[in-house]
């Protein structure tokens, strides 16, 4: 119970981060740290559920929410280290 409330927090957290930079071009000077946050967060989120997908026996909601979020991911690391981010 404790590990969800901690995650809720975190969700929450990054949530208000985004939400506060909304105004921003995302991929900007000024939101390079809200973007590479947001990488960070499902890159690692991915990574951990594909491998709770190959361990588990409900392979196909790890596999799907790992897929939604290895999605965001590359369109965060799009933005952070491909032509996204560019203004101009």
């Amino acid at each position: 119970m404790v590990l969800a409330n901690m995650v809720g927090a975190m969700y929450l957290g990054i949530g208000m981060l985004n939400w506060m930079a909304r105004g921003n071009l995302i991929g900007g000077v000024y939101s390079r740290p809200v973007a590479l946050g947001n990488f960070v967060l499902f890159v690692m989120i991915a990574i951990t559920l594909s491998r709770q997908a190959l361990a588990s026996p409900n392979t196909v909601v790890y596999a799907i929410g790992g897929a939604m979020h290895a999605f965001f991911a590359v369109g965060f690391g799009y933005v952070l280290f491909g032509k996204g981010g560019q203004c101009g």
